[in-house]
């Protein structure tokens, strides 16, 4: 096992600016639920779980209340009449807490400054470190992608559909890389946009590896 003492600056600041626009994405989708009120209870805990099951591989802790409300409204537009009384109805509303999982952070770094590097190929003229260590490093990343995706099936009730309409739990990293070659970047300038040709699905398998469309959008510097 490598593992750098450091994370490499450019690293550093990837994970930042993943981790920023994570945070800007999960506030405005949990100031959209707050706004949204619920005839019962039970309708707003079950949004607040979707929520959270949704948002659940990003790092950062999520803690759901539901809060009963008195809403009032008068029983016809415009001003209300003297002496009008106003309606009051029961509503429910979600809200969400974020905070920083400070654990899930410190893996991720841990994760970006650590590698793997097991070999039998002991000529070393014939396969110098730097070529081994570059051929490990691009096979040890497909292998992890394939093991975050499959983890993360166990926890979803549907299956991740494949090119071809093939349905699996247990896609392999050749599947999941055939998916993102449907992704297209496009740049115009400093703007990019995402072109897809396999619809929702591959969005899901980045979103299943720890990732999101994200990665595509806005690159480290360097990466093009």
């Amino acid at each position: 096992m490598v593992h750098a003492t450091t994370l490499d600056k450019r690293k550093e600041n990837s994970l930042l600016k993943k981790w920023a626009k994570q945070r800007e994405v999960l506030e405005k989708a949990a100031k959209d639920l707050s706004r949204r009120p619920f005839a019962c209870e039970a309708d707003a805990k079950k949004a607040l779980e979707l929520f959270l099951r949704e948002y659940r591989h990003q790092p950062f802790i999520l803690k759901g209340t539901v809060a009963e409300e008195i809403a009032s409204s008068y029983a016809r537009p415009g001003l209300p009449k003297k002496g009008e009384q106003p309606l009051n109805t029961v509503v429910y509303h979600a809200h969400i807490q974020i905070e920083e999982d400070r654990e899930a952070m410190a893996h991720e770094k841990d994760l970006a400054s650590t590698f793997v590097l097991i070999t039998n190929l002991m000529d070393t003229k014939a396969y110098p470190d730097r070529e081994v260590l570059k051929e490990y490093k691009e096979q040890n990343v497909a292998a992890y992608l394939e093991y975050r995706v499959r983890k993360s099936l166990e926890q979803e009730e549907s299956p991740l559909i494949l090119p071809g309409k093939r349905k699996s739990t247990n896609p392999t990293a050749r599947a999941l890389l055939e998916m993102f070659d449907y992704l297209l970047v496009v740049k115009q300038g400093s703007d990019r946009a995402l072109i897809n040709y396999h619809g929702s699905e591959v969005i899901r398998a980045l979103e299943l590896a720890g990732f999101g469309k994200e990665i595509y959008l806005f690159p480290p510097r360097g990466g093009g």
